[in-house]
């Protein structure tokens, strides 16, 4: 059944706890957050209970407040929505009254309204899409309004407002699949895997697309001089500073993640946890910190933390 429930992650606590809740309840839609987290917004799909049928909303992640964003130009099922910049996400195709469409629009974060942008080369629903390393974006597979399975894919170019699915730059996937994941690696590598194959099984299959290094992989509008440059045609991400990481592996946004956290300390994902006691990082390493009521550090093992209940003796 639809709901507007909102559940929040906290990755210090490891634990899901509930948001505010949608304006109105929602699903089949699509979903995509300002890289900084600070804003989400939410478009497409089915809302019952919508003023209109293409109504989109966005919550300041900072407040807990929802607003409504505008409406989108046609009422869209199943649609993609992917961050394309700092401020800027894309709505792209989707189902209208069942029939694929091969629209895409554009939000920009904190403001209402969408604007229509160029169509897709192909019509298409419960397709995929992912950031290449340069910052364009790849749309791969989903089916047509008869329902047959797409393996084919193209890639938007921000700058000219162009997609697409010459084989020169972007060749179609081994298997056709729809409701799969599509996940944008490094050096124009995008991972493939799972979702429906022809005849309606859920596959365990996975396959890596590659975008040929040399075919406009660098663009010096989209790779940051902040934290990038353009090498022949590679964005090559500059040197990352001891406190920070590159580890979303993308070259755009650069060193965003703070490696002096307890989250990441040191490295990527180096989560700082101790039994019966709280953590720190300091100077990218992971320290013990002060023992729970009732249990001691008799040891002085950190490894297995304040591993004595009651007191030292």
């Amino acid at each position: 059944m639809p709901t507007e429930e909102v559940w929040l992650f906290d990755p210090s606590s490891d634990r899901f706890a509930a948001g505010p809740p949608l304006p109105a309840k929602r699903y089949q839609h699509g979903q995509a957050s300002q890289r900084d987290g600070s804003i989400v917004v939410i478009a497409g799909g089915k809302c019952p209970d919508c003023s209109g049928p293409n109504t989109t909303f966005e919550i300041d992640t900072n407040t807990g407040h929802w607003t409504n964003a505008g409406d989108t130009g046609a009422s869209l099922d199943e649609p993609t929505v992917l961050p394309v910049s700092e401020s800027r996400a894309i709505l792209i195709g989707g189902g209208n009254a069942g029939v694929a469409t091969e629209d895409s629009q554009l939000h920009v974060f904190g403001e209402q309204g969408w604007k229509e942008n160029a169509s897709m080369n192909t019509a298409r629903l419960e397709h995929r899409a992912a950031l290449i390393s340069d910052g364009r974006v790849l749309v791969a597979g989903g089916r047509d309004t008869a329902g047959t399975l797409l393996a084919t894919a193209e890639i938007w170019d921000e700058v000219g407002n162009t997609w697409t699915d010459d084989p020169a730059v972007i060749v179609p996937m081994l298997h056709p699949r729809a409701s799969h994941s599509l996940t944008g690696m490094q050096a124009g590598k995008v991972l493939a895997a799972g979702g429906f194959s022809t005849g309606g099984a859920a596959t365990n299959t996975a396959e890596v697309l590659q975008i040929p290094v040399g075919v406009g992989l660098c663009n010096p509008d989209v790779c940051d001089p902040a934290n990038s440059e353009c090498v022949g045609d590679v964005c090559v991400l500059k040197p990352c500073s001891p406190t920070h990481a590159d580890c979303n592996g993308l070259s755009f946004d650069g060193c965003e993640t703070d490696i002096c956290s307890i989250t990441n300390c040191g490295a990527c994902g180096n989560v700082c946890q101790f039994a019966n006691a709280s953590s720190a990082c300091i100077v990218g390493a992971c320290t013990l910190g002060a023992c729970n009521a009732g249990f001691a550090d008799c040891d002085g093992n950190f490894a297995n933390g304040c591993e004595t209940v009651g007191v030292c003796r």
